[in-house]
């Protein structure tokens, strides 16, 4: 299971989300797709396979391309801390 880090801030204006992770100060932004699948997270959609199903359907795109992308977003923003799978060690705050 994926979920959001409980120590971001992030605002979604429109289509974009802009998230701050404040250990290293940096702000990540979402495209409309990445936004889509962020607000799915919220909705229980919580597994990769999920997202990716949900992915297809909503922008139709193939099921295959659909997961490839979905892990690729979702180790993108685990490797900054923005995201945690389910039995992960929490990111530790530096500062």
């Amino acid at each position: 299971m994926i979920r959001k880090s409980p120590r971001i801030a992030f605002r979604t204006i429109d289509e974009e989300t802009f998230i701050v992770t404040p250990w290293d100060q940096k702000l990540h932004g979402l495209n409309a797709t990445g936004t889509a699948l962020w607000r799915w997270l919220d909705e229980g959609v919580v597994t990769e396979e999920a997202l990716a199903a949900r992915l297809a359907e909503e922008f139709e795109v193939d099921s295959a391309r659909a997961l490839a992308d979905v892990r690729g977003w979702a180790q993108s923003l685990a490797s900054a801390g923005v995201l945690e799978a389910e039995g992960s060690p929490r990111r530790v705050a530096h500062g």
